[in-house]
């Protein structure tokens, strides 16, 4: 059964609704994956960041010890210097040269200490953040997979209503669309049903031969505000007949 134009046009008018609230929709579900990437690598740059304070640590661990064995090595060499020496003048300088080592010994003893904790402070920092985001990046993957189904259903659904939009296209008259396509640009309803024998978008008073021709699934324009108007009555039957058809 071939659809009257006005139904068309209305189909049309709908599914430019439609592709309006879609691509909401759309933006809408990008954006809130776009935030859970960014989620992703914010976790993963902190993890990073734990991870190379470990390395850090490490390396500042190695450079203190190795520090303490030069000094362990220079206080040998000096002790070995006293065992062999009966000079008391070089005696007196070696055992006060051996004591400034063993002094720098004591203080390079606290740095590797530190080193050491601040080693393990990284170690325990990283394990904790790890624990925290375990659970955390579980939760995100599962919301990402769920909001890219949706944004693909919604794609989905998004193209089958442009296709049905260009399809109903085909058959509204070309000077209906004209005027709709302009006022479209303009204003956010172009097409309104007339309620109670007015305008609904303006409260115009639609005269009674306008009336007459809405009853008989005319779209008639608006003295007032210059929108299309439709009888929702005449489009409800149209419906109902399309469904006993």
């Amino acid at each position: 059964m071939t659809e009257h134009p006005l139904r068309l046009f209305i189909n049309f008018v709908e599914d430019d609704h439609l592709i309006v609230e879609f691509e909401s929709q759309i933006e809408a579900l990008k954006a809130q994956i776009a935030s859970l990437l960014g989620e992703q690598a914010e976790h993963q740059q902190t993890l990073e960041k734990a991870e190379r304070a470990i390395v850090d640590a490490h390396k500042e661990v190695d450079a203190q010890e190795l520090q303490m064995n030069s000094l362990g090595d220079q206080a040998k060499v000096i002790a070995r210097k006293l065992e062999n020496t009966a000079n008391p003048k070089e005696f007196f300088s070696l055992t006060k040269e051996l004591e400034a080592i063993q002094h720098q010994q004591l203080a390079q003893e606290e740095v590797v200490l530190q080193a050491w904790r601040l080693l393990e402070k990284n170690q325990a920092d990283s394990a904790r953040i790890k624990d925290q985001f375990k659970q955390k990046e579980e939760e995100n993957a599962q919301q990402l997979i769920k909001k890219q189904q949706e944004l693909e259903q919604v794609q989905k659904e998004f193209e089958a209503v442009q296709a049905q939009r260009l399809k109903d296209a085909v058959s509204v008259p070309e000077e209906w669309m004209s005027k709709y396509i302009k006022m479209r640009e303009s204003v956010k309803n172009p097409v309104v049903p007339a309620r109670n024998g007015f305008c609904s978008a303006c409260s115009h008073i639609i005269t009674t031969q306008d009336l007459v021709r809405l009853s008989k699934n005319a779209l008639i324009e608006c003295k007032g505000c210059f929108r299309f108007l439709f009888s929702p009555e005449r489009l409800a039957a149209m419906k109902a007949n399309e469904r006993n058809a």
